[in-house]
């Protein structure tokens, strides 16, 4: 493998295609949105007429509930020690020590470019092989896309049939890209656990890509890995790499793995009194979804759920719908995708292991649809959260949450969220494309203050319904009524 070609010049290459990338056949300036009605709306913890208030869970900071946690920064902050000693600095020292600090991180970046995922010389074992393979096939995705990414941004004056077929060209190709590199992870995380001092540099590269994806909630792929790093143990496994890879583990429903790591983590007194209280909540989390398997058993048996598709300004995603336990939502949401409501609604809650909500209309948490429907979430049968899981944003007051305020507005999860089972219907969930939640952009235009920079958020292109059950789709109004 040649020094050049390592995987973080291949991290940094994927981020910038899959995050930074525009799809064809849209204007690329978002929707425009003039209203401060705040009558349905996610509670951000700081807008006094947010709907409710959900206890803090792993997306929150400690104490306050008013923001997410870093599970694994970009940029790492002063440490405790760092501080106290700058404290005693001169602004001149301080500045002095800051360069070197900054000179010491570059040469730690020029470093992984020709050590980190290195396998060692003349290492020909059988499992060097697949993992060079693995990255070979990793590479060649990349540089697929790279090629389809060119060609789009040379593309002008389509037509509509010519749109359809570069973009699904460009979304073809970064959903082989997250399936070659869960592959490539996969092979880097079996040849280190095989050999943790021989295959350090590919164990500090699996180190710093989990805490980078887990950042940027892209957990496709890294149950495995991120096991075999921790139970490798040594220098490598922080709290920080033990957290993050106890969140890839829940987020891929993999909660043996999460509880053993969480166990491990626990003992070291790094979590917060909220990160705590979360991982005691596994044990329930792994219960309800031997429950959920139930559910999907009965719906693959049966075959006839909705479908829905979402293009997405990041890619494309297909949603089953869960009519028989959320008929009402279904029926809501199947009613509003016909009518084109979705068409250019952005994205304009996206938060980090959280949700990404959309579906407002007028893109900042205060629209609807002109009418809301009844809560399906204190029914018996009702659904639960997951990765990918899709649910109907609600109101409140100070008296509690709405069951009756639905309307057009959804989220899907980015991890399973216990405290929101059982409060908000969930009325399906992806099925094809669940890793477009990590690409999307994370901010929220509820928040007054990020609304007034103007950021431009990633939105739905476009909804169609790919299959329901031989009947009308129309929602019974509980306040308001429908549109034509």
């Amino acid at each position: 493998m040649h020094p050049r070609q390592t995987i973080f010049r291949s991290i940094v290459l994927i981020t910038m295609v899959v995050v930074g990338s525009p799809s064809l056949g849209v204007a690329q300036q978002p929707p425009k949105f003039n209203s401060a009605r705040p009558d349905i709306r996610w509670d951000d913890g700081t807008d006094p007429h947010a709907g409710h208030n959900h206890p803090p869970g792993v997306g929150h900071k400690p104490g306050d509930g008013s923001g997410p946690i870093t599970f694994g920064p970009a940029v790492l902050p002063d440490t405790p020690e760092e501080k106290k000693l700058k404290a005693s600095l001169t602004p001149e020292q301080r500045a002095e020590y800051d360069r070197r600090k900054a000179a010491a991180r570059g040469q730690e970046a020029v470093a992984r470019n020709f050590k980190f995922g290195i396998l060692p010389a003349n290492d020909d074992s059988p499992l060097a092989k697949e993992y060079q393979a693995a990255f070979e096939s990793f590479r060649e995705a990349m540089a697929e896309s790279v090629t389809q990414l060119n060609r789009n941004s040379l593309a002008y004056n389509l037509t509509p049939q010519q749109i359809e077929e570069y973009n699904g060209g460009w979304f073809s190709s970064v959903a082989k890209c997250v399936e070659a590199k869960s592959r490539w992870i996969g092979k880097a995380g079996e040849i280190y656990a095989t050999d943790p001092a021989k295959y350090a540099m590919i164990g500090q590269s699996l180190k710093e890509m989990l805490l980078f994806d887990v950042d940027t909630d892209r957990f496709e792929g890294w149950s495995e890995p991120a096991k075999a790093l921790v139970q490798a143990e040594g220098p490598l496994v922080t709290p920080e790499v033990m957290l993050a890879a106890a969140s890839a583990c829940l987020a891929n429903n993999d909660f043996d793995g999460a509880q053993s790591i969480a166990a491990k983590l626990k003992s070291t007194g790094f979590l917060s009194p909220q990160q705590d209280q979360f991982m005691d909540e596994i044990p329930k989390m792994k219960e309800t979804w031997l429950r959920e398997l139930a559910f999907r058993k009965k719906d693959a048996e049966k075959n006839n759920n909705p479908r829905v598709e979402l293009i997405t300004s990041k890619g494309r995603m297909v949603i089953e719908l869960f009519e028989d336990e959320a008929p009402e939502a279904v029926n809501s949401f199947v009613y509003l995708v016909e009518r084109s409501f979705y068409s250019r609604k952005p994205f304009f809650r996206v938060e980090q292991h959280v949700v990404a909500q959309t579906g407002c209309e007028k893109g900042d948490g205060t629209g609807d649809a002109g009418y809301t429907f009844r809560g399906e979430a204190l029914n018996e049968n009702h659904r639960d959260h997951f990765r990918g899981s899709c649910a109907i944003a609600l109101g409140g007051s100070d008296k509690g949450i709405d069951q009756d305020s639905g309307s057009s507005q959804f989220y899907l999860s980015m991890i399973p969220l216990p405290h929101l089972d059982g409060n908000y219907t969930v009325f399906g969930r992806v099925i094809e494309g669940v890793e477009i939640l990590g690409l999307l952009k994370q901010l929220n235009l509820a928040n007054k203050d990020e609304k007034k920079e103007n950021a431009n958020p990633d939105f739905i292109i476009r909804a169609k319904v790919l299959r329901k059950r031989d009947h009308e789709y129309r929602p019974t109004p509980v306040r308001g009524k429908l549109f034509k």
